[in-house]
């Protein structure tokens, strides 16, 4: 019989005893098997990048590629920007969120609600 194995977590705004108890017997009641139980520290979680990991199509495009690595099509850039895309990556004027928010001192919540005011732009 195949057996498979799953990493499963509760975002940290869920995390109560309460909603542990539910996805524990949720679980239980579909016939899953919980192996282990723990849980890791936001600092662990941002070091070892796991939420970029697991959310590898998103995240590839936001903190674990770098600018240079992605494609962007030059002449869309260019239409859309007026600026030429291999002149951007040249001047250092491309970063990704990662990279924007060690050079603009500032958290995601931050990074967020400044995207959120330029695109009302």
């Amino acid at each position: 019989m195949v057996k498979n194995v799953a990493f499963a977590f509760i975002k940290p705004a869920a995390v109560t005893d309460k909603m542990k108890d539910l996805v524990k017997e949720t679980f239980e009641n579909k016939g899953l098997k919980i192996l282990k139980e723990g849980s890791i520290d936001a600092k662990d979680i941002d070091k070892k990048q796991l939420i970029d990991k697991h959310y590898y199509a998103i995240a590839s495009k936001a903190t674990l590629l770098t600018p240079d690595k992605l494609a962007v099509p030059a002449d869309k850039f260019k239409a859309q920007f007026g600026l030429e895309w291999a002149d951007v990556l040249k001047d250092g004027k491309a970063l990704n969120a990662k990279e924007a928010c060690e050079k603009f001192e500032i958290d995601a919540d931050e990074l967020d609600k400044m995207w959120a005011g330029a695109k009302k732009m």
